[in-house]
C-alpha cells in the first residue's frame, strides 16, 4: 500500500473533520426564536439541568490483634489502589528542644528501606509504575504508595519496608536536613512564608504542642541528629495509634489480609501520650510587625484559636467563613480586591483538628495600602454584627460547598486522605456520606450565630510582615497600637 503524501493526508483529515462536525453536532440557531425579542432572548440564560445524585464514600473497618486499624473503601471503576499508613501524633509530639523532629522522621522513611538504598527504593516504586510519598503534619503523619491493583502485594511490601525497616543512613539524613534547612531559609525570605512560620507561636503560645511549625526552625534543626530520629521513630510509630488505609480496586477482606501479612507482627513500646490541650481566644493586646526592609508588599494575617473537630457549630462556622472570606465572591475579597484594589486576593479559612482548631484571614497588601487594608479587615469583621450575613449569601456558599464535594474524592489519593481523616479525628465511618445533608440542614440563623460567636474582631491576633519604616507610621496614623516590632 502506498503511503499518502503529506498534502493528501492533510486534505483527508480536513474532510473527515468537516464531515464529523456536520454529522454529529447540531448547529446552534444563529437567531433567537421568532416569538421572542432579541434582547429578551439574549438576557435569559439556558436553564440548568437537574443536579446529579450525590454519592460520597463510606468506609469499612477492621482491627488487627496488634491494635492496627484497617480502613477500606472500594472503588473498582479503575484497576488502581492506594495504600496509606497514617499515625496520630505528628509535630504535636515533637520534644520541646527538637521542633521539626517528626518531619525529619517521615522524611527519612523514603530514603531507603529494607535491602534497598534510597535510589534502589525509588527505582522499585518506579518499576511498578507507582508513586510514593511521606510527610508529617501538626497532628498526624502518613506514608503513602499507589499503583496498579495487580501490584498490590508488591506495593504493600514496599510500604511496610519504609515504615518498619527504614535504612536510616547518615548520608541520606545529612542530605535531608540540609534540604530542610534550605527550604526554611527560602520561606523566611518571603513575607508570606515568614508570616505563616511565625503565626503558630502567636496563636497557640510557644509552649503549646502546636505552637511551632511542623518543619521546625533554624534554631532547632541543627541540634537534631540521626540517633534522635531513629530513637523517636520507634516511639512515634505505633500500631495502636496507626491505621492501614486501602482504597481502590480492593475489598475489605483483601485489605485486611494485606495488612496482616505486612504489618501483623509489628509491635512497639508504649507510645508517649498524645494530648493537645485546647486554647482559649484572648483579647488582642498588640500588633506584631516583622520588619522586611524594602518589601513591596505587606503580608497581613489575622487569626484566633477555635474549638476542635466534631464541635456542634463546625458546619455553621464553615459556612460563615465561606461567605465572609473563604470564597472568591466573599465579602473580604470583594472589598480588598475588587472594590479597593489593595491586593490581588484576600481570603480566610477554618481548620479543625483534635481538641483545637484555627481561623486565619490573610492578604498580601500593596505597601502603600497596608494600613487602610488592615482597617478593611476589621471593617468587614465589625459589619458581621451591623450587616449580618444574608440568606442569599449563605445559600450561595452552601450550594457551592455541596456541589464541590465530589471533587474532593475524584482520585484514589484523595479518597485515601479522607480515610486518614476518619481515623485521625475519630469520625464515624459514614462521615462523608452524611456531610452534604449536614451542610444543607444547617440553618441561616445557625450560621449567623456562629459568625457572631467566633468572628469577634476583638480577639483576632494580628501579624504583619513588611517594610516597617513605611508601614508602621501609617498604621499608627490610623490608630493601630501598640505595635511590637520583631526582627525576621
Amino acid at each position: 500500500m502506498n503511503a499518502l503524501s503529506p498534502s493528501t493526508s492533510a486534505a483527508a483529515l480536513l474532510t473527515a473533520l468537516a464531515a464529523l462536525s456536520t454529522s454529529t453536532v447540531e448547529a446552534a440557531p444563529s437567531t433567537p426564536p421568532a416569538e421572542a425579542s432579541d434582547s429578551a432572548w439574549r438576557a435569559q440564560p439556558p436553564p440548568l439541568g437537574p443536579s446529579p445524585k450525590l454519592v460520597l464514600p463510606t468506609f469499612q473497618k477492621a482491627t488487627l490483634d496488634n491494635g492496627l486499624t484497617v480502613l477500606v473503601a472500594r472503588l473498582n471503576r479503575l484497576p488502581l489502589v492506594a495504600f496509606q499508613l497514617v499515625t496520630k501524633g505528628g509535630a504535636a509530639l515533637d520534644p520541646a528542644e527538637a521542633h521539626g523532629l517528626g518531619n525529619l522522621i517521615y522524611g527519612m522513611l523514603g530514603e531507603g528501606a529494607g535491602s534497598r538504598s534510597a535510589l534502589a527504593f525509588s527505582d522499585a516504586v518506579a518499576d511498578l509504575g507507582g508513586s510514593f510519598s511521606s510527610g508529617s503534619g501538626r497532628d498526624r503523619g502518613s506514608v503513602s504508595i499507589s499503583g496498579l491493583s495487580r501490584h498490590s502485594e508488591a506495593l504493600a511490601q514496599l510500604l511496610a519496608d519504609a515504615v518498619l525497616r527504614p535504612r536510616m543512613e547518615s548520608a541520606a539524613f545529612d542530605r535531608l536536613k540540609a534540604r530542610t534547612l534550605a527550604g526554611l531559609q527560602a520561606r523566611l525570605g518571603s513575607p508570606q512564608g515568614l508570616a505563616f512560620l511565625r503565626l503558630p507561636t502567636l496563636l497557640y503560645g510557644a509552649d503549646h504542642p502546636l505552637g511551632h511549625p511542623p518543619s521546625g526552625t533554624l534554631e532547632s534543626l541543627p541540634g537534631i541528629g540521626l540517633e534522635d530520629v531513629d530513637t523517636h521513630r520507634k516511639l512515634l510509630l505505633d500500631p495502636k495509634r496507626s491505621a492501614f488505609v486501602a482504597v481502590g480496586n480492593i475489598t475489605l477482606e483483601a485489605g485486611v489480609a494485606l495488612a496482616q501479612r505486612h504489618f501483623g507482627s509489628w509491635t512497639a513500646p508504649d507510645a508517649p501520650p498524645l494530648t493537645i490541650p485546647p486554647v482559649e481566644a484572648r483579647e488582642r493586646s498588640q500588633i506584631v510587625f516583622i520588619d522586611k526592609p524594602g518589601s513591596p508588599q505587606t503580608m497581613a494575617v489575622l487569626g484566633r484559636p477555635l474549638f476542635g473537630r466534631g464541635h456542634p457549630q463546625e458546619q455553621a462556622l464553615s459556612l460563615a467563613n465561606q461567605a465572609w472570606g473563604g470564597s472568591f465572591s466573599s465579602r473580604l475579597n470583594m472589598n480588598l480586591r475588587e472594590e479597593k484594589g489593595y491586593t490581588y486576593g484576600a481570603g480566610s479559612q477554618v481548620s479543625f483538628r483534635n481538641s483545637v482548631g484555627v481561623f486565619v484571614a490573610y492578604a498580601a497588601l500593596q505597601r502603600v495600602f497596608s494600613a487602610p487594608g488592615l482597617k478593611e479587615f476589621f471593617v468587614e469583621l465589625t459589619d458581621l454584627e451591623t450587616k449580618p450575613l444574608s440568606d442569599e449569601e449563605i445559600e450561595r456558599v452552601r450550594t457551592g460547598l455541596v456541589r464541590s464535594l465530589p471533587g474532593d474524592f475524584e482520585g484514589i489519593g484523595n479518597l485515601a486522605g479522607a480515610a486518614a481523616q476518619i481515623f485521625a479525628y475519630d469520625l464515624p465511618l459514614d462521615h462523608y456520606a452524611r456531610l452534604a445533608a449536614r451542610i444543607e440542614s444547617t440553618t441561616a440563623d445557625e450560621v449567623r450565630a456562629a459568625a457572631d460567636a467566633f468572628l469577634d474582631p476583638g480577639v483576632m491576633q494580628v501579624l504583619m510582615v513588611g517594610d516597617a519604616k513605611t508601614v508602621v507610621p501609617a498604621l499608627e496614623g490610623l490608630g493601630f497600637s501598640p505595635i511590637t516590632r520583631v526582627e525576621p
